[in-house]
């Protein structure tokens, strides 16, 4: 629309852009009441609007319509550089749950760039400040990922110390759900930067991962709704595929950054699932998973690597 096109003709035809801007307004004005609708919500859309643009519109939308605005306003507060301005927005947003997202976004982006700019104890006080111990576990792993990720000696110590950190904030025999989630994101980093940490730390979960395929396995008798087991056998769907609230399924991509790191090792840790079914969905998962790095050459060597056999 010319609203998009505004900020590019103004570089080209400067002085035309007083009479555009003019004939701009004369046409809103006799547009039809949904076309002028469609022209307004445009500033949600349009990546030249301001956070202040996107907020002013709020008044003008519906519930649905600004289910839709509230995640381009998170974006584009969190990626203002000034902390006031930021903090200035997000107190106006009427929405209580966007406002804790807002803020959430804003600090992670926050510490992205003070990470970037090399201020790594600048960063690791900022997450220390974060409120949310997931959110804080689920930066320093990625901060150290980050780090490890440039194999240079002096940054690989520094991912090291930062998963350090991470670790200390996980209970090792998690609980309830949300510890094993704060332990399977650590299992995350350590697959990559110490994998026999991360073995280490998920081989007492597949316990607990039996218990809770088996729980609904038995669940699912009662509930029609249920569409992970089909008659008694639990059912393979994709990964990633809305089907996290099962267990097994959600530390997938764990799983197969094992399988990437040591294979066999991996292999002998499926066969503890005690189910077949379970068992033999996640060596077609580790596998798949490792064909795929083997065949992108992502920082791997096999020149030397055993010889590798699956039993199911």
């Amino acid at each position: 629309g010319m609203t998009q096109a505004l900020p590019s003709l103004e570089k080209i035809v400067p002085e035309k852009m007083a009479f555009l801007k003019q004939k701009q307004t004369e046409a809103m004005k006799n547009l039809p009441p949904e076309l002028k609708r469609f022209q307004q919500q445009e500033k949600l859309w349009n990546p030249n609007s301001t956070a202040e643009e996107i907020l002013a519109e709020l008044p003008k939308l519906n519930e649905f319509e600004k289910a839709q605005a509230y995640p381009a306003l998170t974006r584009k507060i969190a990626q203002i550089e000034d902390e006031e301005r930021a903090k200035k927005l997000i107190e106006q947003i009427p929405d209580e749950k966007t406002r804790a997202n807002a803020t959430e976004q804003f600090e992670s982006a926050r510490i992205n760039r003070t990470a970037k700019d090399g201020k790594l104890e600048e960063a690791k006080k900022l997450i220390g400040n974060l409120s949310k111990k997931k959110t804080q576990i689920q930066k320093l792993v990625a901060l150290a990922m980050e780090f490890h990720k440039k194999n240079i000696e002096k940054d690989r110590e520094t991912a090291a110390n930062l998963m350090k950190d991470a670790k200390a904030l996980i209970n090792e025999f998690p609980e309830d759900e949300d510890e094993i989630n704060d332990l399977m994101e650590v299992v995350k980093g350590y697959a990559v930067i110490d994998h026999v940490q991360a073995f280490r730390l998920f081989d007492p979960i597949v316990d607990q991962i039996n218990d809770f395929v088996q729980a609904t396995a038995i669940l699912s008798k009662y509930n029609k709704r249920n569409r992970s087991f089909k008659k008694g056998e639990l059912v393979m769907q994709v990964a990633g595929g809305g089907w996290e609230n099962l267990l097994i399924y959600r530390y997938i991509g764990q799983m197969q950054l094992l399988g990437k790191a040591d294979l066999n090792r991996m292999n002998l840790l499926t066969n503890k699932f005690q189910r077949v079914d379970a068992r033999t969905i996640v060596k077609l998962y580790v596998a798949q998973g490792f064909l795929k790095v083997e065949k992108e050459g992502e920082n791997q060597n096999f020149e030397n690597s055993e010889e590798i056999y699956f039993s199911f």
